[in-house]
């Protein structure tokens, strides 16, 4: 039978736990996507009660419905466009000011609405309490308290969804009798003039405080050319008459007034004791200017040492599982007298192809699940301040640290992240960075050299490589910004959340959903990768498997002494590298196919030594990204700037990886 289906949206500031409530609320009944013709994620979850399916669309933050950035665009449109049957607006208990702002503008959409109080408990942390009966009254909207990090109050606010209890809110914030004739003027000239146009008291609102979005919707004609006079002529007037530099300054302010006098009647109990809060007191040393930054390079070391060794043991039945398997199909294949060839294809292309790149799962897991524990603790907002003054240097705010941090899991998303910045120099900026950041693709390299090479010093070489990528994308900005993006540095203000502590299950349904595209990639591009590979490896038919005279042996033998220089000039690096541009993680796989049947960690010290293996890694980090992340660099910034990150990277990445390489065998007297 088909069920019934209703959309509902989520609305919420930036760092409210809006997502966190989002992943709560759905399980794992989630997908990601990408909203119609942009590559901003669209995260869309299910519930389900009876013959209802209820969809729940996670969207982006928005400070406002002005829509600085992208990200607010496309929540703003989402929510006029009339799809959602209700909507849920999240509010942090301790940014209720901000919240209620938010809820102000709501008010002018007359959309129905539930009001979900999150945060609750760092309310009560701080020492005050908010009337939630009496909020419920002044707002005439039903206000459910919620902490969405332990999931309490998420059934009651599931059964408000079943219920249907969604409410439209009682009228708007009164702008005073002089403004409220100027607006019923504006709205009954739409009205007479553009029918077309919904919503009219909030579209109204949108064009008296100049938002260029609004005004492009009215055709073009002379009842436009009119309005605008009109608006032009009544706020010379209002404004030389009250002293405001125009009408958006004066209807932020009445909202902000409306905010705090809900406010002022709501909170209990409020006391000068509740600003001195543990994130106050946390911050003195998180956001120090001398111990900051070491702070968060203990913590990456951290992150790093967790990932290495217990990420490892797992790794490591993995491959002895793959390793089993594979032993066993060929003795089976031989006693059924199957031709070698096809044992040769599952064995040496696909088992030890993919399998030793899924060796690296639990790695790439832990990597995630980690991450958004940093996000959801409120510790990624304090990155940025931390940097801020740095990142100003280079020609950006410190807000463009977060997507640059989120390329640590996966340089796709990250690049789609930069549309949390509101200037398009900064976005183009960051997405020209981005690159350097060491993905988790780039993981199960290091982790596999590291483990061969550097024993008992994982956590600190692989540290060393994620440091070396941030300083190169520091010095690579400083070095577009001069050549390619001249555009001068725009003020941004920027919040800091509170601290709380982060959801187990929120990280663990993060990094599942990761790993199942972890996972669906392995079966697909990696996939397809390692079977071209081992082709290429098999045939011309009769030669030796992976040997030079093979088709790969060709390709990397012509390549190869371009790597000479850098310490590996053998074939099997330079295919490596070949194929590692179609995805990073293929890198490992192709070795595994060309070594096959001998295990990388015995194969591979007979082809490197510790420094050439460094100079390996370098080149892994910096050269040509692989080719999702360059398809993504063509959509957002355009190809002219895909071309430009090519051709640099892979021109950085040879002489970095050669200046090492040279320079240390000088230093140890090592000749390789």
């Amino acid at each position: 039978m088909t069920k019934n289906k209703k959309i509902i949206g989520i609305i919420g500031l930036p760092n409210s736990g809006k997502s966190t409530f989002f992943n709560y609320l759905t399980g794992l009944h989630q997908h990601t996507g990408n909203w119609p013709g942009v590559t901003v994620e669209k995260k869309v979850g299910f519930i389900e009660k009876d013959d209802e399916e209820y969809e729940i669309i996670d969207l982006p933050g928005i400070l406002s419905f002005n829509a600085n950035s992208l990200d607010e665009k496309i929540a703003r449109d989402f929510i006029l466009s009339g799809e959602a049957d209700g909507f849920l607006v999240i509010i942090d208990a301790l940014n209720l000011e901000r919240g209620l702002y938010l809820i102000s503008q709501i008010q002018e959409l007359e959309i129905p609405i539930i009001l979900v109080l999150n945060k609750i408990d760092t309310a009560k942390e701080a020492e005050f309490s908010i009337d939630i009966k009496l909020l419920e009254n002044l707002l005439k909207i039903p206000v459910f308290p919620c902490i969405a990090t332990k999931g309490e109050g998420i059934e009651k606010i599931k059964e408000a969804i079943f219920f249907n209890s969604f409410k439209v809110p009682k009228g708007r914030t009164y702008f005073g009798d002089d403004f409220e004739k100027i607006i019923n003027k504006t709205e009954n000239f739409i009205k007479n003039n553009f029918p077309e146009i919904k919503k009219t008291s909030f579209f109204s609102l949108k064009l008296l405080e100049e938002d260029q979005e609004f005004w492009s919707k009215l055709k073009e004609n002379s009842k436009k050319m009119e309005l605008k006079k009109i608006i032009e002529k009544e706020a010379f007037l209002f404004c030389s008459q009250y002293k405001y530099r125009d009408f958006a300054e004066f209807i932020s302010e009445k909202r902000y007034g409306f905010a705090s006098g809900i406010l002022n009647e709501v909170l209990r109990d409020y006391s000068l004791k509740s600003k001195i809060h543990f994130s106050n007191q946390l911050d003195l040393i998180l956001t120090h200017k001398f111990l900051g930054i070491p702070f968060f390079l203990i913590v990456l070391y951290i992150l790093f040492s967790i990932v290495f060794y217990i990420g490892n043991p797992i790794g490591d039945f993995i491959r002895t599982f793959f390793d089993f398997l594979g032993k066993n199909i060929k003795t089976i294949f031989i006693s059924m007298n199957i031709p070698p060839i096809y044992s040769s294809l599952l064995v040496d292309g696909v088992l030890n192809g993919v399998g030793t790149v899924l060796v690296f799962l639990p790695n790439i897991f832990l990597l995630f699940f980690l991450i958004s524990l940093l996000e959801d603790s409120g510790y990624f907002a304090r990155i940025s301040f931390l940097f801020d003054k740095f990142m100003h240097l280079i020609g950006l705010h410190g807000k463009a640290i977060l997507p640059m941090i989120l390329g640590f899991g996966c340089n796709v998303p990250a690049i789609m992240g930069t549309r949390i910045l509101e200037e398009e120099r900064d976005r183009l900026l960051t997405i020209l960075i981005i690159p350097f950041m060491s993905c988790s693709a780039r993981l199960p390299i290091y982790v596999l050299f590291v483990g061969v090479f550097f024993p008992k010093k994982e956590g600190l070489v692989i540290l060393s490589l994620y440091i070396i990528g941030m300083f190169l994308s520091f010095v690579s900005a400083k070095f577009f910004q001069k050549f390619l993006i001249k555009k001068p540095l725009a003020p941004l203000i920027m919040e800091l959340p509170p601290y709380h502590f982060p959801s187990i299950k929120v990280g663990f349904i993060h990094s599942w959903m990761r790993a199942k595209l972890f996972l669906k990639k392995a079966s697909t591009i990696i996939l397809a990768g390692v079977l071209i590979i081992w082709f290429l490896s098999s045939f011309p038919y009769g030669v030796e498997y992976g040997s030079r005279d093979s088709f790969a042996g060709k390709i990397g033998s012509f390549f190869s002494f371009l790597l000479k220089p850098l310490g590996f000039g053998f074939y099997q690096a330079a295919v490596a590298l070949l194929f590692g541009i179609v995805a990073k993680e293929v890198v490992v796989g192709t070795f595994g196919v060309l070594f096959s049947p001998t295990p990388l960690k015995e194969a591979l010290p007979n082809f490197f030594n510790p420094l050439s293996a460094y100079s390996f890694m370098l080149i892994s980090l910096i050269y040509i990204p692989c080719i999702s992340t360059i398809a993504i660099i063509k959509r957002e910034a355009g190809l002219k700037y895909a071309i430009i990150l090519i051709i640099y990277t892979l021109f950085l990445g040879w002489l970095i990886s050669f200046i090492f390489y040279q320079t240390s065998n000088i230093i140890f007297k090592i000749s390789y």
